[in-house]
């Protein structure tokens, strides 16, 4: 199985980033699957840019 895990900024709580941690083997595990140890990062993503927008249809600018 696997846990998503969000990160925030302590004071903000601004979402900063994600990752995904293999927690332990799936029950029916391929021999591929049981080469990921539990505790295994198999995931992470960081938000590096933010924007505001008028409404929820919106695009944002392709402008920075």
């Amino acid at each position: 199985g696997i846990r998503e895990e969000w990160i925030f900024d302590r004071k903000s709580l601004t979402l900063l980033g994600e990752r995904t941690v293999q927690i332990r083997v799936p029950r029916h595990a391929n021999a591929e699957d049981r080469l990921i140890k539990p505790g295994t990062i198999l995931f992470t993503s960081a938000v590096t840019r933010r924007t505001l927008v008028e409404g929820m249809k919106e695009a944002p600018s392709q402008r920075s």
